[in-house]
């Protein structure tokens, strides 16, 4: 660059990264990734929630039967398929959101509210809570009653969107890849508290005993710890959840490794890579910097 020119943008991500997790003894153990704990005094104890919006148009609704549905498209949302499903049934429309695996693999809770978007807006306000292990369907079977249906339709069409919350997950017989529980605690020193579970880390000389992570999900830690401790955690169902640590913790070389496995392995549609790469502010889709004068 010119004497005098100015670079202009972000800085280099696995920079920035690279500084948060230098670490603080030299002589630390090859066994981990540098410095693998999130530092309690910024802004990063606190993640946005795992949120997301399904959104389907239902067409030709009048005309449904009593016991007749109809079914949306599957999203895919942080490793799980989702859809949405409208019924008929005794008097009143129901709404379901649907998830095709998790009976046989997962353990969900979730939270969710439901608008309607057609000529009268309906708004059901209360964030309602779905655990069920094994999770399937959950929903409202008395939504609106039959006979006001035409009130909420546009050209015979019901417009729904349904926003979500993932409180926490857990896939069913997934293989633990390295443990941080109490078996580690004589090598530790500090225990990362995610909800009611506690993980035993190290950090190197550490000035706090137990720091406390809001809004993260235990199943997203356990991934998160095992890759910055070298083990292959990054699959298709993880991918997303890592992401989301690796861009609120700024962990540049799991952003990098979780694009590339994206591009060369995940099985996820080219739709989902590309809205993944917008929403963690991947490279493949942030601007260069400019120089300038």
């Amino acid at each position: 660059m010119a004497r005098g020119q100015k670079r202009v943008g972000k800085s280099n991500s696995n920079t920035s990264a690279a500084k948060k997790l230098a670490p603080e003894n030299p002589d630390a153990s090859p066994e981990v990734q540098n410095d693998p704990v999130p530092r309690p005094e910024t802004p990063q104890t606190v993640i946005s929630p795992k949120c997301f919006i399904l959104k389907h148009t239902f067409n030709n609704v009048i005309s449904m039967a009593d016991g007749e549905y109809h079914c949306g498209h599957n999203e895919d949302h942080f490793g799980l398929n989702f859809c949405l499903r409208i019924v008929r049934r005794d008097g009143y429309l129901g709404l379901y959101l649907d998830e095709k695996n998790a009976p046989r693999q997962w353990h969900l809770s979730l939270e969710g509210r439901v608008r309607t978007l057609g000529n009268k807006q309906h708004d059901i306000l209360a964030m309602r809570a779905m655990e069920d292990p094994p999770y399937y369907s959950n929903g409202w079977a008395k939504l609106i009653k039959w006979e006001s249906i035409s009130d909420f339709l546009v050209h015979n069409s019901f417009i729904v969107q349904f926003e979500i919350r993932i409180n926490e997950m857990a896939k069913l017989g997934k293989k633990v890849l390295r443990s941080f529980d109490t078996a580690m605690e004589d090598v530790s020193d500090v225990i990362l508290i995610v909800r009611n579970q506690k993980f035993y880390v190290s950090k190197y000389e550490a000035n706090m005993r137990e720091i406390t992570l809001k809004g993260v999900d235990p199943f997203d830690m356990q991934n998160y710890l095992e890759f910055l401790y070298l083990q292959p955690s990054i699959t298709d169902d993880t991918v997303e959840g890592l992401l989301l640590l690796a861009d609120q913790y700024e962990t540049g070389i799991l952003k990098e490794k979780c694009e590339d496995f994206l591009i060369k392995d995940s099985k996820k549609s080219l739709k989902k890579k590309f809205k993944m790469f917008l929403r963690y502010n991947c490279a493949m889709v942030r601007p260069p910097s400019r120089e300038i004068d």
